[in-house]
């Protein structure tokens, strides 16, 4: 569905998949140019379209098969909430404080122990079982959920702690290995969904 109506091809209530694709395209070229004006305008163009095409597939798959599905385009493309776009944007936040570092990670969970390591480190630890739950049971829309929950905690966790200016090397490096399995980890679940990460937004 459409919101606010049904999609009907008999009432000429429809919209193709290029045309809705097209129009998230457009819109997100405007939005990018207007955060990055140093970047080139075929950068541009392949970033909004890599991110519009993750917009209309996350949307579909978060979903349960049998639910009816209304389609948003506007909620599609938000970089707040159960969204690609909010997905996609974690992954480069992450990718761009690994960039940062001059320091290299190194795994140490006796260095982790704020209370939202402890989270991060549990909810990392289900990533096998969810995956082999959702083939078992068809529903690939656990798995959206899951990386969307992971995605949640991580931006708490990036507002509470320091990282990249942690006076505590061990810690710092240690927290480096925590957010770096993140990222890994997130990428590869949307890779399930068939959604292709970016490293810059």
């Amino acid at each position: 569905n459409l919101p606010g109506a049904t999609m009907s091809s008999r009432a000429g209530n429809i919209i193709t998949y290029e045309d809705l694709r097209d129009q998230m395209s457009e819109r997100l070229i405007k939005e990018t140019k207007e955060r990055h004006e140093d970047w080139s305008d075929k950068k541009i163009a392949e970033v909004a379209k890599a991110v519009s095409i993750a917009s209309i597939e996350f949307m579909m798959l978060r979903q349960d098969a049998e639910s009816i599905i209304t389609f948003d385009m506007d909620e599609a493309m938000s970089f707040d909430g159960f969204t690609a776009p909010y997905l996609l944007y974690t992954v480069a936040r992450i990718g761009s404080i690994e960039k940062k570092a001059k320091k290299k990670a190194k795994s140490a969970v006796a260095h982790l122990t704020h209370e939202k390591e402890a989270e991060l480190l549990r909810k990392l630890s289900e990533y096998p079982e969810v995956i082999e739950r959702a083939g078992l049971k068809f529903h690939i829309s656990a798995i959206a959920v899951w990386v969307f929950e992971l995605a949640q905690l991580f931006n708490e966790y990036y507002h509470d702690v320091r990282i990249l200016d942690d006076e505590d090397l061990d810690r710092m490096r240690a927290r480096l290995a925590l957010i770096g399995a993140v990222r890994v980890t997130m990428k590869n679940g949307l890779k399930l969904l068939n959604i292709e990460t970016l490293k810059e937004m």
